[in-house]
């Protein structure tokens, strides 16, 4: 009897319920990497405040520091804490985006989640090759933020949606070589894997994000954010804009309009964030569905490995 492929709506919907019945799991694991960002953020905001207003009194008792080198080294050394703990957060967020594939691997294998550092370890001690390949990944989604790469760079996004995965479960591939595996794996299949992409940004990206701004609010936490947000913005600051907006006969802005900015900014991006995981098993569910068990891809995998096995025995005979 042939084996019956999933469409990308079956995957989609294993991947929600495999999330959620694991929720508690991945949200543990999300903490750090979301919210270590969120405070080191916060730390460099407040240690720039101190630092402006401590450094004229700091100059005055030691006038040999009042240059602009050592201004500079003294910034730097404020803010080492908080970029510390940003930066942290934010390799562990990478990170999560080729780990979770290896929970998904395990979860289905058992049907549970468990060791969540051990997993994260098959990441890190391949640190170096991994750095590469987010550095290029991280090209090509800055790319997509420049209007006249939008469509370009929005069809490598989904030629390469698969990189994590060929990453983790294709070892021998350098970084280059998993952006190549990806794009063979998404030929003759571009429109499947566009609309999953799409079905997995409506709910996340949206609907999710919506539904969580949304309970905020009727709770009352937005609210209780919002001002004691607006108590750090000093209207001062936001003199010049309302110059500009006077002539351009708009309403100015006060500290509570710019507060309630931030304040739906965050929580959108916070639960954008945690819902990474998410994202990740559904693509990890496509690989597996498609890129092991199909026949036409298997062939193509086939000829690309070969491919690759030439180029890396000329590259030992030229090192030779």
């Amino acid at each position: 009897m042939t084996k019956k492929n999933k469409t990308c709506f079956d995957i989609f919907l294993q991947s929600v319920g495999l999330y959620f019945s694991n929720a508690d799991k991945f949200l543990q694991y999300m903490l750090y990497p979301v919210f270590g960002q969120l405070l080191g953020v916060i730390i460099i905001y407040y240690s720039i405040m101190f630092y402006d207003k401590n450094l004229t009194a700091l100059l005055v008792n030691y006038p040999v520091l009042n240059t602009d080198l050592y201004k500079n080294l003294i910034l730097f050394v404020v803010l080492i804490p908080g970029l510390f703990i940003y930066i942290s957060a934010l390799w562990k967020y990478w990170v999560a985006h080729a780990s979770v594939n290896s929970m998904t691997d395990n979860l289905l294998k058992s049907d549970r989640v468990y060791d969540l550092p051990a997993h994260t370890m098959l990441i890190t001690r391949r640190w170096f090759p991994y750095l590469c390949l987010s550095v290029l990944y991280g090209v090509i989604i800055f790319l997509t933020t420049l209007p006249i790469f939008w469509i370009i760079g929005g069809i490598l996004l989904v030629y390469f949606t698969f990189v994590f995965q060929v990453f983790v479960f294709e070892e021998d591939l350098s970084p280059i070589d998993c952006f190549k595996k990806s794009s063979v794996y998404v030929q003759g299949n571009f429109k499947k894997v566009f609309t999953l992409i799409v079905l997995l940004g409506t709910l996340t990206y949206c609907i999710i994000p919506h539904i969580m701004y949304t309970f905020l609010t009727v709770i009352k936490v937005n609210g209780f954010l919002t001002e004691f947000v607006s108590e750090g913005i000093q209207t001062s600051s936001l003199y010049n804009i309302n110059i500009m907006l006077s002539a351009m006969n708009h309403t100015p802005v006060e500290p509570l309009d710019i507060s309630k900015l931030i304040v739906a900014i965050v929580i959108y991006k916070i639960t954008i964030q945690m819902l990474l995981p998410l994202r990740t098993i559904c693509m990890c569910l496509w690989y597996k569905a498609y890129c092991n068990d199909n026949d036409v891809v298997k062939q193509v995998d086939k000829k690309f490995m070969n491919r690759v096995n030439k180029e890396v025995k000329r590259r030992k005979k030229y090192k030779d």
